[in-house]
């Protein structure tokens, strides 16, 4: 064999031996993703239009354009498919919240405000988030609830970063109020003034227990004008713990 034949040789084994997933290997395994992926969208956009009891795993497959059998393939029962939903929106959600919480840390007020209302825009363009805030929906809801404390875990999570002088036992309590505030918002909504002063509430809380002034977010578009504290005066939080 030539030199440059056993160049060429090496050089393929090399590449053969630093390749550690093998191509066809690693097409199926993003092939299965693609479609768990398509599956759950497909899950998550039937629930916008029916309540989880009245969802089928043929509807869910018809509107994802395949087979049923793919359907259980991947998920194997009803139960199961609902609970790779309910665990990837779990994981979304906190990601959802918190971007404004970081983007506007200066700010918390304005920064709640904000996350109040992407919690609102996703509460009707999810299907799943819809459906938990839906009358009758008790299977659905025990099944979220098992999800509850890593959701929370995580936004808790979210605040600490936001605000690093805020304690554990803090991050804790704003990471709870601002889930079932935003909860509250989306089950009895409200004129657009609502998210903003909700926000400003909370976000007086947190600033009260970082030291930091008190800054009240911008009203929503033709929303009446939130009232402003007097100069000088502290937040309401902050009075009641120096009392």
């Amino acid at each position: 064999m030539s030199a440059i034949g056993t160049k060429a040789s090496r050089s393929v084994q090399a590449r053969a031996q630093t390749s550690t997933v093998p191509a066809p290997v690693a097409f199926r395994a993003r092939s299965r993703e693609l479609l768990r992926a398509m599956l759950l969208d497909a899950t998550c956009a039937q629930l916008l239009e029916r309540p989880w009891e009245a969802l089928s795993m043929l509807e869910v497959a018809r509107a994802a354009g395949v087979h049923r059998s793919s359907l259980y393939n991947e998920f194997g029962t009803r139960e199961g498919l609902i609970r790779a939903l309910l665990a990837r929106e779990a994981a979304r959600l906190p990601a959802l919240l918190s971007a404004p919480l970081s983007a506007r840390s200066a700010a918390p007020a304005a920064a709640l405000a904000e996350t109040f209302e992407r919690f609102l825009d996703a509460s009707r363009e999810n299907g799943l988030l819809a459906a938990l805030l839906r009358p009758g929906e008790a299977e659905l809801l025990a099944l979220a609830s098992t999800r509850r404390s890593a959701t929370l875990g995580r936004l808790s999570g979210a605040v600490q970063e936001a605000w690093p002088g805020l304690e554990g036992a803090d991050c804790a309590q704003v990471a709870e109020l601002l889930f079932r505030f935003a909860l509250s918002l989306a089950r009895f909504p409200a004129d657009g003034s609502t998210a903003a002063h909700v926000g400003g509430l909370l976000g007086s809380y947190v600033q009260a227990r970082l030291r930091t002034p008190w800054v009240p977010p911008a009203p929503a578009r033709g929303a009446s004008p939130l009232p402003q504290r007097p100069r000088g005066l502290a937040p309401p939080a902050l009075r009641l713990r120096e009392s």
